[in-house]
């Protein structure tokens, strides 16, 4: 059963949230094992970091979900609402991708358009509550009259794959990825 969490906050991305997008990133990327290390080897990582690495650039777009029932701390002082996804999309990823050879693996050229692509990941503790779906949402409306379109890479495994589906994500090629 998928239950709405009504004390979930969207709010816009700014350059202060690229802490929070780092460790979305690990959950996006499903990446595995320790956080912290796990984190250092994807900002040295040629493809991952581009993600994240000098976030707040003018094109970078993104959307933060909080739980305003939940508190992070510093010590014993309480900071704010616990940051429990993220979707952001960035623009030249796809030269990245290229640079990596992976260009002759997408039909039709789709990684050439002009437009970003998207990273998405809610944490394992709140997901199945919609959250994800309001993510995305939210950041398709914050990305209309910016980019005529949004790519995204998904593993077929992925069971988020049917939301991008139900929002208009299309296929247009496949690739081999990272196992």
């Amino acid at each position: 059963m998928n239950v709405v969490h009504k004390d979930i906050q969207i709010r816009r991305a700014t350059a202060d949230d690229a802490p929070t997008l780092w460790t979305m990133l690990y959950y996006a990327a499903q990446m595995s094992g320790d956080l912290d290390a796990a984190l250092q080897q994807a900002q040295q990582d040629t493809m991952l970091r581009n993600y994240v690495a000098d976030w707040g650039r003018s094109s970078d777009l993104g959307v933060i979900a909080a739980d305003a029932s939940t508190a992070t701390h510093e010590g014993a002082m309480a900071v704010g609402p616990l940051h429990v996804g993220a979707a952001w999309v960035r623009m030249g990823l796809g030269e990245a991708w290229n640079a990596h050879g992976y260009h002759n693996q997408f039909a039709n050229g789709y990684k050439t358009i002009a437009a970003p692509e998207l990273a998405i990941a809610v944490l394992p503790t709140h997901r199945n509550r919609q959250i994800g779906q309001r993510l995305l949402k939210a950041l398709i409306d914050e990305a209309r009259g910016h980019y005529p379109a949004i790519m995204l890479n998904v593993r077929e495994n992925n069971p988020a794959a049917h939301l991008y589906q139900r929002v208009g994500f299309i296929t247009v090629g496949k690739m081999t990825n990272r196992a």
